[in-house]
């Protein structure tokens, strides 16, 4: 499931993502996460979650999520959450399960940062450095209308492989798009 709309270059600070950074989910307040992760899903997607949704995703070991996140000027510590990504774990490589962007935030160039910067921090982990190369690939599904998401994924790399009809419902395609890892 995956949710943009077109991203442009960014318009923030003179063309920069100043302060905005990707950064590994620490599930350190889970309660305050999914509540946040819910509120960013649910502009995005016809269908709705609660919070049990991402509690769920949060504590399955097979999950990976990242946070993009605006940083307060003055304290580090201190940040505002802007989209998240979140990876599953397969067999044969990873899924690119979800990724949304608040709506406010969008049209900034923050989903291509968080797209990029995300896959990126993920293969940087000792989790996928021992697989072998077609395992370092991330596959993704896209209803074949979001025009938009589907650029942002070629523009990242991604290559259409396959359509599944109907899976989204009828006369509802999916693109499933792949992107192997050099590393």
């Amino acid at each position: 499931m995956v949710a943009f709309k077109q991203d442009r270059t960014a318009v923030m600070k003179g063309g920069k993502l100043a302060h905005i950074t990707v950064k590994k989910l620490d599930i350190s307040d889970i309660h305050k996460m999914s509540g946040i992760f819910v509120n960013i899903h649910n502009e995005n997607f016809s269908d709705k979650v609660k919070e049990e949704y991402f509690l769920n995703i949060f504590l399955n070991a097979q999950y990976e999520s990242y946070i993009l996140v605006k940083e307060a000027e003055a304290e580090e510590t201190d940040y505002e959450i802007k989209g998240y990504a979140i990876f599953y774990d397969t067999v044969d490589g990873v899924d690119l399960f979800e990724i949304a962007v608040e709506k406010k935030s969008q049209k900034r160039g923050m989903g291509k940062k968080l797209l990029n910067e995300s896959i990126e921090r993920l293969f940087d982990g000792e989790r996928y450095f021992q697989r072998s190369l077609e395992c370092k690939k991330v596959l993704l599904e896209v209803e074949e209308n979001n025009k938009a998401a589907i650029r942002l994924y070629e523009n990242g790399g991604f290559k259409k492989i396959s359509l599944r009809r109907d899976y989204y419902g009828k006369n509802k395609h999916c693109i499933v798009m792949e992107k192997y890892m050099i590393l």
